[in-house]
């Protein structure tokens, strides 16, 4: 990183960030920074693959800025696009996500389509099991990325009343298959008939556990306590992060205590690692006479959670 770029990676997938006043300045930047990676594949017995290269210009505007800018490499010339793709996210050139929500509902409704061949309400699998495969399934299919495209709206405007009328459709058909219940059928009644958490609540619970994911990590809350302190200060922001509009909808609903967050350092686990054995007793009178009994031994150490209410 440093110049105004930045580059991430994962396993075999590499993205490069470059932000400027104009796409000319940014893109210069891009060959700088490519101009570094293959000098570093060159001494690491990497390979890229020039094929698979992507190009986008992130920008609303359409009339001061030339999107159609290219980047020379020594891999060839790489022409801009509207999309590109990476790690299963589908991002456009406005960052609206319009086109990953279509790639949601073609992916989900494919899914669920193969779900009527498992079953109905007199044939196949199980209600239960059917439930169990759609919300293993289905949802994350529905879910993925969505605290990024839930809250990426202008002055926190979150989704567009489409996008959650087509995720509702999706589960709406998935619970009539699941319940074989008439096409007429509301779908509040078949969320509530067949204990389907509403798309809306999915959404908010998705994104408030992200942002309990985030603020348990060692170092990020500090700078996430300064970035939204700037934020606050501001009266008027012309955009805020999706981060920034999880914490505050959090904040405002009380979902979540923000002030006594635990925070949980990482730390690194050799392959061969093993956790300590797990055992939950059946019932809760099983479990006060296994405490009894492990409590009676001298040298035990007792360890509760907090929903174990015992101070």
């Amino acid at each position: 990183s440093g110049d105004n770029t930045a580059a991430i990676g994962y396993i075999d997938d590499a993205a490069i960030l470059a932000w400027g006043n104009t796409t000319k300045e940014t893109c210069k930047k891009l060959e700088n920074a490519l101009e570094k990676a293959n000098c570093w594949a060159k001494t690491h017995a990497s390979k890229f693959a020039p094929e698979k290269f992507q190009l986008t210009h992130f920008t609303r505007r359409r009339t001061r800025t030339d999107v159609q800018h290219p980047v020379q490499t020594t891999w060839g010339c790489i022409t801009p696009k509207t999309t590109c793709k990476y790690l299963g996210v589908t991002l456009d050139s406005k960052l609206q996500w319009k086109e990953h929500i279509e790639e949601i509902k073609r992916k989900t409704t494919k899914t669920v389509n193969a779900l009527c061949s498992l079953g109905s309400s007199t044939w196949g699998i199980s209600l239960l099991d059917m439930r169990k495969i759609y919300r293993g399934v289905v949802v994350p299919q529905m879910m993925y990325a969505c605290s990024i495209w839930s809250n990426s709206g202008m002055r926190g405007k979150p989704y567009t009343r489409k996008t959650l009328d087509s995720l509702q459709s999706i589960q709406a058909c998935a619970a009539r298959i699941i319940s074989g219940a008439f096409k007429a059928t509301s779908r509040v009644a078949l969320d509530i008939e067949t204990y389907l958490l509403p798309v809306e609540q999915q959404i908010g619970k998705h994104n408030t556990e992200t942002l309990s994911r985030i603020l348990s990590c060692q170092d990020l809350p500090k700078l996430l306590d300064t970035q939204f302190g700037e934020l606050r200060s501001r009266q008027r922001a012309s955009y805020d992060s999706p981060l920034y509009n999880i914490y505050r909808d959090a904040e405002e609903k009380g979902a979540a205590n923000l002030d006594r967050r635990e925070i949980i350092p990482p730390f690194v686990a050799a392959p061969w690692w093993q956790g300590p054995k797990t055992h939950i007793a059946p019932s809760d009178e099983a479990a006060r006479s296994e405490h009894d009994s492990v409590t009676r031994v001298e040298g035990n150490i007792c360890i509760y959670t907090d929903g174990s209410s015992i101070d």
